[in-house]
C-alpha cells in the first residue's frame, strides 16, 4: 500500500509542476499523454487481456467492456448529483465542479487497480507495466485540473483539487486493500479485464490534445509513444504456467508476423498510391494518405493475429526473439522499409492523431476546457 500512495504522490506532484511552469509544460505534457496513450494500448493487449482470456476466457470480456463504459457512467452519475446539490449555482460552476466530481469517482477507481497491482496481484506478468500504465495518464489529467482551477480560482483551490484527486485514488487503494487475498486470486482475471477496459476508456478520449506543431515536437511526441510501447515489457516475469512471459510470446509472434507480411504490404501500398495519385494530386501525397488511413490499422490486424496465435498455440511454437531463424535479406529489408514508413506517416500526423484513425474518430467530452475531459 505504501508504494501505491508514493506513486499517487509523484504522478500528483509531477503533473502540478508541470502545471505550474509554462516552458516544461508545453514541452511535456503532449509527450506524456503520448506515452500515457501506448503504454496503455500495449499493456491492455500485451498483459491485461491475454490474462484475462487464460483465467476465465471470453466472458471477461464483459468485464472489459464495463470497465470500458464505468468512468464515463461514473462521470455523468457525478455530474448529475453534483447539479442536484446545487442549483442555484451559476452554469459554468455548475459544469465545472459536476466535471471535477466526475474525476474524483474515477480516479478512486484508477487506485483500485493501483491497489489491485501494487498489492495482491503484484506477482502477476506485466504488473510493473499496468502500474506504470496506470501511473502515467495521471499526470496530464492533474495538469489539466490545475490549470483550469488556477486560472478560475486561484492557485490555492488549484492545489486543493489536486490533493482531492490524489485522496481520492488513494482511497481507492485503500479499498483494494480490504478485498482479501483469496478472493483476489480468484478474481484477477476479472480485475484484469475491468482495468484493461479503463485503460482503453482513459485512451480514446481527446487524441489531438497537445497536438505537436513543430518537427522538433513531434519528434519528442513519437519517441515518446514508442518509449510508451517498450512500457509493456516491463516487469514480464515468467508465467505461471513456467513458460515464457506472454509478452514475449505476442513479441515473437508479431515479429513472425510483420515480416512475412511486410513485402505483400509495400506493393499494395504502391499500387493504392498509384490508383489514388491523380486524385491526390501527387504520388508522395497519395502515399502518406493512404499511410495514415491504413498504418494504424495494420498494426492492429498484425497485432491481433499474433495475440489469437498466443491464445491458440501457446508457447509450442515459441522461439525467443534471440534464437529466430534469420530471415532472407530482402525480406528483412521490407519490414524494414515498411517501419520506417509507418513512423514516417505517425510523425507528419501527430502520433495521438495518427492513432485516433484506429480509436475512432477524435473524441470530445462536452464540457470543453473543463477539467472532465481529461480523463
Amino acid at each position: 500500500m505504501l508504494w501505491a500512495f508514493l506513486i499517487i504522490a509523484a504522478s500528483v506532484a509531477g503533473g502540478t509542476l508541470l502545471a505550474f511552469l509554462p516552458a516544461q509544460r508545453e514541452s511535456w505534457v503532449g509527450p506524456m499523454r503520448s506515452f500515457a496513450l501506448t503504454a496503455a494500448l500495449s499493456v491492455v493487449l500485451v498483459h491485461l487481456l491475454p490474462e484475462a482470456f487464460e483465467g476465465a476466457g471470453a466472458r471477461t470480456l464483459v468485464a472489459l467492456a464495463l470497465g470500458f463504459v464505468l468512468p464515463s457512467v461514473i462521470g455523468h452519475l457525478g455530474a448529475w448529483l453534483w447539479r442536484a446539490r446545487e442549483g442555484d449555482a451559476q452554469p459554468r460552476d455548475l459544469a465545472l465542479e459536476a466535471s471535477y466530481f466526475g474525476l474524483v469517482l474515477h480516479h478512486v477507481g484508477d487506485g483500485l487497480g493501483l491497489g489491485a497491482y501494487t498489492g495482491e496481484l503484484l506477482s502477476q506478468p506485466g504488473s510493473g507495466s499496468v502500474i506504470t500504465a496506470l501511473a502515467a495518464h495521471v499526470v496530464p489529467v492533474v495538469a489539466i485540473v490545475v490549470l483550469t482551477f488556477d486560472a478560475v480560482r486561484g492557485r490555492g483551490h488549484a492545489l486543493a483539487r489536486a490533493l482531492g484527486l490524489a485522496l481520492a485514488s488513494m482511497v481507492g487503494v485503500v479499498l483494494a486493500g480490504a478485498v482479501p487475498g483469496g478472493l483476489f486470486a480468484q478474481a484477477s482475471p476479472w480485475v484484469a479485464a475491468l482495468v484493461g477496459g479503463t485503460l482503453l476508456h482513459v485512451v480514446s478520449h481527446d487524441l489531438d490534445s497537445q497536438a505537436p506543431r513543430t518537427p522538433s515536437a513531434r519528434s519528442w511526441d513519437l519517441g515518446a509513444g514508442v518509449l510508451g510501447v517498450l512500457v509493456s515489457f516491463v516487469g514480464g516475469d515468467v508465467h505461471a504456467s513456467g513458460g515464457p512471459p506472454l509478452s514475449e510470446l505476442c513479441a515473437d509472434r508479431f515479429v513472425e508476423f510483420g515480416v512475412e507480411a511486410a513485402p505483400w504490404v509495400l506493393l499494395a501500398l504502391a499500387v493504392g498510391t498509384a490508383s489514388v495519385a491523380r486524385a491526390a494530386g501527387s504520388w508522395l501525397a497519395a502515399f502518406d494518405q493512404l499511410c495514415r488511413r491504413f498504418g494504424p490499422w495494420l498494426l492492429a490486424g498484425t497485432f491481433a493475429l499474433a495475440w489469437l496465435d498466443v491464445l491458440v498455440a501457446g508457447s509450442v511454437r515459441f522461439r525467443p526473439l534471440s534464437q529466430q531463424h534469420q530471415h532472407p535479406l530482402w525480406l528483412t529489408a521490407s519490414a524494414g522499409v515498411l517501419c520506417l514508413v509507418l513512423l514516417r506517416s505517425a510523425w507528419l500526423a501527430g502520433l495521438r492523431a495518427w492513432l485516433g484513425g484506429l480509436l475512432g474518430a477524435v473524441q470530445r467530452h462536452e464540457h470543453g476546457d473543463h477539467p472532465g475531459h481529461a480523463h
